[in-house]
């Protein structure tokens, strides 16, 4: 008769909606999705994470250290359009930091090795059941949104955030990850609004400081799990 010994599992926090961590692409895959459209495919990213920016709430960043050298994932549908929209095309400049326009060609394999900043999102585990303590489902977190880790978008213009098309991406991993460690990343100040009222001049969420960091730029949209293909 089969036997199996339970053994104790590593207990994995889960982290806040709109935390920011520094990541490493580690590899990716293409799955075939059928949506009530038709056939589409998806691109699943699996990061390691190497740091914790910011906790969504402003929680202690050092509490989530026991997750780094983890893997969380991200899934994005596996198409590419110029429209500024289009999820492939933000994710993939996030972490090329290189612009991407009509007639670019891209390989995934171009990711691996790459450092970035991810936004985190929860999610419903609907396939686990229910926790028996709570009565709700499990809930997990995922990678919904990339922050580009480069100074400014002059910089990777001009060819000075390290990539290049004619080396291997992992033969720069330890170049990057060197680079952009967590101590050396600019700290600015999130400010209001004009005209916001001194009553709702509240502390800036991860996500607002983030969009300060990017030079004034969106963060890029998030990415989805669902089983329709979207719109760009």
């Amino acid at each position: 008769m089969p036997r199996i010994v339970a053994e104790q599992q590593k207990e994995v926090p889960i982290l806040p909606e709109e935390s920011i961590l520094f990541l490493v692409v580690e590899g990716s895959k293409v799955e075939e999705k059928q949506g009530r459209n038709g056939p589409w495919q998806k691109l699943d990213i699996t990061f390691k994470i190497t740091g914790v920016q910011a906790v969504g709430g402003g929680g202690d960043p050092s509490a989530y250290d026991n997750l780094i050298g983890e893997n969380i994932w991200g899934a994005i549908p596996f198409r590419l359009t110029d429209h500024p929209e289009n999820k492939l095309k933000l994710w993939a400049e996030a972490i090329l930091q290189v612009p991407i326009g009509e007639g670019f060609e891209l390989e995934t394999d171009y990711f691996n090795g790459r450092p970035v900043r991810g936004v985190v999102s929860t999610f419903e585990k609907t396939r686990a059941g229910l926790n028996p303590v709570t009565g709700q489902p499990f809930i997990g977190h995922q990678i919904s949104a990339l922050l580009r880790v480069d100074s400014s978008p002059q910089q990777a213009l001009n060819g000075q955030n390290g990539f290049s098309f004619n080396n291997p991406p992992q033969a720069q991993q330890q170049q990057q990850t060197q680079q952009y460690l967590p101590s050396q990343q600019p700290q600015q100040q999130y400010q209001p609004p004009q005209g916001t009222p001194p009553q709702q001049q509240q502390q800036a969420s991860p996500w607002q400081q983030a969009q300060v960091q990017q030079g004034g730029q969106q963060p890029t949209q998030q990415g989805t799990l669902l089983d329709d293909e979207p719109p760009f």
